[in-house]
C-alpha cells in the first residue's frame, strides 16, 4: 500500500515537471510522445493524451464571419477635423468666402435660396433649385456656427457679421437700384428703399452675429468647464508641480502692479454693484423712446411707406437687444442676470401704460397684452443669460490672461487656491504596514505559478480581514501592503486577526513549501489630502520602519498607538525608530482563534 502511494506521488511530481517543461518550452509540444514519456518517466499513452489536449487548445478555429473594422470611421473623422481646422485658421475669411460661394451659386442658378410651394390642378410643386440652395445655405450656416464654437471668440462672430452686412448691403442695394432705377413710380423713394434695405441687412446680420456670439460663448464656457474638471482631476503630485512652477514665476515677476481688467474700471464696478437699478433706468429710457416713436408714427401716419420711424424702430430693437446683453454681461452671477433682465423689462412697461392711457396711443395696446409681455420676457431673458455666460467667460479669460502674463496678484491667488486644495482634506489615520519575512527564499525554488497564486491569495487575505474592520488598502506589493484605518483599535484588531489567520492560510491556501511569516507595524498621525494621492507621507514612512523592527510573527506599534489601546499589553523596545518610542504587543494573536476570519 505504501509503495503504491509513493509511486503515485512520484508520477504526480513527474507530471508537474512535464507541465513546467512544456510551459517553458512550448515547441516541445510537437515532439513525439514517446520521447517525452521516456524523458520524464511517464506512460506514453498519458503523455500522448496531454499533448493532444495541449495542441487542441492551441488551435484557433477561424470564424466564417468576416471581421468588421470600423476604425476607418474614426480616421476619417480626424482627417476631416484636421482639414476643417486648416480651413478656419482665419475664421472671418472662411465665413466671408463660404458665404460668397453660396451667393455666387444662387446667382448662377438664377433662383432665390428658398422653397416655395404653389398650388395647381396637379397638386403642389417644389422648386428643386431653391431646395438645394436652402440646404446649402443651412449647411454653410452650420459650418459658421461650428467655427465660432471651436474658436470660442465673440469677436470673430461680430467681425463676420459686420463683413456680411457690408457685402450683403452692397449687393442688395445694387440689385434694388438696378431694378427700380427705370421705374418712375419709385423715383422719389429710391433713396429710402436703399436705406431700408441696408437697415434690413443690418438687422439680419445683427441676429447672425448675436447667434454666432452665443455659440462662441457657449463653446468657451464648455471649454472652461472642461478645464475646471481637468484641474479637479489633477493628482496631488501634479498640483505640487504646478504650485512650485507658479512660485518660480512669482519670484521672477517684476513688481506688484496689477494688470487692468474691464471689470476693474469704475464704470464696470458701478454696474456690478447697482445692476438692477441701472437696468430698471435703461428700461424706462427704452420704454420712453418706444412711446415717442409710436407717437411719431401716429402723427406721420403708417401709410407713409418709408418714413424715418421704420428705421427708428429697427434701431430701437437693436439697442434693446444690446441692453439685455449688457444687463447679463455685467451681472455678478446668473441669478443677478435674471433679476436685471426682469428689472429691464419692468422698466419698459410704465412709459407704455402712460402712452396708452393718457396719450391714447392705441398701437401700444398689443405690446401691453399679458401674452406679449410674457413672450418678450422669456426671449429677452434668454438673451440676458447668454450675456451672463459671456461675462463669466470673460472674467475667467481675464484671470487666465493675467496668469499667463505673470500678473503677481493672479499668480499668488492661484498658489493660495492650490494650497487650499492640497490641505482641504485632513484626516487622522492609523497606518498598518505588513511584510512577509524571507519572501525571496519563498519564491526562489518554487513554481512561478504557485508563487503567483499564493501571493495573490495572501493579498486577498490582507484585504479581506482589513476591510472587515474599516481598513482601506493604500498600496500593495508582492510581500505586503500599506493599509489605513480610522482608529488604532480597528488597526490593532485587524493586525491580530491577520497574525492568527495566517496559520490557517499556510495550511489551506499556501502552495509554497515555506510558510508565510509576517511582521506588522502600526503608527498613527495626520495625513493631508487623500491617502491614495499622496506620494510620500511621514506616517507611512514611520510605520514601515516600525514594521522592520518587529519580530517575525509579532506586532510593533509606536507609543502613540499604544496609548490609544489601554486594554492591550505591550513591552517597550530599547531603541527608538525615527525618534518614536516603539513597543511590542505581548499578544500578537487572538487567544480564541476563529476558524476563518475571511468567512
Amino acid at each position: 500500500m505504501q509503495n503504491d502511494t509513493n509511486e503515485r506521488d512520484a508520477q504526480i511530481r513527474a507530471a508537474r515537471q512535464l507541465a513546467l517543461h512544456l510551459r517553458q518550452n512550448p515547441g516541445d509540444a510537437q515532439r513525439p510522445p514517446n520521447e517525452l514519456a521516456q524523458q520524464f518517466g511517464l506512460p506514453a499513452a498519458f503523455v500522448s493524451d496531454v499533448l493532444s489536449g495541449v495542441q487542441g487548445n492551441a488551435r484557433r478555429i477561424e470564424s466564417w464571419f468576416p471581421k468588421l473594422d470600423f476604425s476607418f470611421i474614426i480616421r476619417a473623422y480626424h482627417s476631416v477635423d484636421q482639414f476643417f481646422e486648416r480651413l478656419i485658421r482665419n475664421p472671418v475669411l472662411f465665413v466671408l468666402v463660404s458665404s460668397g460661394l453660396v451667393g455666387l451659386v444662387a446667382l448662377l442658378a438664377g433662383q432665390q435660396a428658398s422653397i416655395f410651394i404653389s398650388g395647381s390642378n396637379t397638386g403642389s410643386r417644389i422648386n428643386i433649385n431653391g431646395l438645394i440652395l436652402l440646404f446649402g445655405g443651412l449647411v454653410v450656416f452650420g459650418l459658421h456656427m461650428v467655427t465660432f464654437f471651436k474658436k470660442k471668440m465673440v469677436r470673430y462672430a461680430l467681425l463676420s457679421g459686420l463683413g456680411l452686412w457690408i457685402g450683403l448691403s452692397f449687393i442688395s442695394m445694387t440689385l434694388t437700384w438696378s431694378g427700380l432705377k427705370d421705374d418712375p413710380r419709385y423715383q422719389t423713394a429710391v433713396s429710402g428703399l436703399l436705406l431700408l434695405v441696408s437697415f434690413v441687412m443690418l438687422f439680419l446680420c445683427s441676429i447672425y452675429a448675436a447667434v454666432g456670439s452665443g455659440v462662441a460663448v457657449l463653446g468657451a464656457y464648455l471649454e472652461m468647464l472642461r478645464n475646471k474638471l481637468r484641474e479637479d482631476r489633477m493628482s496631488r503630485q501634479e498640483l505640487l508641480e504646478h504650485y512650485f512652477a507658479l512660485q518660480e514665476r512669482l519670484d521672477s515677476s517684476r513688481g506688484l502692479a496689477p494688470q487692468p481688467s474691464i471689470f476693474d474700471t469704475p464704470v464696470a464696478k458701478a454696474l456690478l454693484t447697482t445692476g438692477p437699478l441701472w437696468a430698471l433706468l435703461i428700461g424706462l429710457i427704452i420704454g420712453c423712446l418706444n412711446v415717442v416713436i409710436e407717437m411719431a408714427s401716429g402723427v406721420t401716419g403708417r401709410t407713409q411707406e418709408f418714413g424715418w420711424t421704420v428705421f427708428a424702430e429697427l434701431i430701437l430693437i437693436v439697442i434693446t437687444l444690446i441692453g439685455y446683453i449688457f444687463s447679463g454681461f455685467f451681472a455678478k452671477n446668473f441669478w443677478y442676470a435674471i433679476v436685471q433682465s426682469l428689472a429691464f423689462g419692468i422698466g419698459t412697461i410704465p412709459p407704455m401704460i402712460i402712452g396708452l392711457q393718457f396719450l391714447k396711443i392705441t398701437s401700444l395696446e398689443k405690446a401691453l397684452h399679458p401674452l406679449s409681455i410674457l413672450f418678450a420676457a422669456v426671449g429677452y431673458l434668454v438673451v440676458s443669460l447668454f450675456g451672463a455666460l459671456g461675462g463669466t467667460v470673460q472674467r475667467r479669460a481675464g484671470k487666465e490672461l493675467n496668469l499667463a502674463q505673470n500678473d503677481p496678484a493672479s499668480i499668488l491667488a492661484e498658489m493660495v487656491r492650490i494650497q487650499w486644495k492640497l490641505s482641504d482634506r485632513r484626516s487622522y489615520l492609523c497606518i498598518m504596514v505588513v511584510d512577509a519575512a524571507k519572501s525571496s527564499e519563498m519564491k526562489a525554488l518554487a513554481d512561478p505559478l504557485a508563487v503567483e497564486y499564493s501571493f495573490r491569495e495572501y493579498q486577498n487575505l490582507l484585504n479581506t480581514l482589513s476591510t472587515q474592520l474599516g481598513g482601506r488598502v493604500h498600496s500593495t506589493a508582492g510581500d505586503g501592503a500599506v493599509i489605513a484605518f480610522p482608529s488604532a483599535q480597528e488597526a490593532f484588531t485587524a493586525a491580530t486577526r491577520i497574525q492568527t489567520d495566517v496559520e490557517r492560510f499556510n495550511r489551506e491556501d499556501n502552495r509554497l513549501q515555506l510558510p508565510f511569516r509576517l511582521r506588522i507595524g502600526l503608527h498613527m498621525g495626520e495625513v493631508v489630502g487623500e491617502l491614495d494621492e499622496v506620494e510620500f507621507t511621514e506616517v507611512i514612512d514611520i510605520a514601515a520602519h516600525v514594521q522592520a523592527a518587529a519580530p517575525v510573527g509579532g506586532i510593533a506599534v509606536t507609543e502613540e498607538v499604544a496609548n490609544s489601546l489601554p486594554m492591550e499589553e505591550f513591552i517597550p523596545l530599547a531603541n527608538q525608530v525615527d525618534g518614536q518610542n516603539v513597543l511590542l504587543a505581548l499578544n500578537p494573536t487572538v487567544d480564541k482563534p476563529w476558524q476563518a476570519f475571511t468567512s
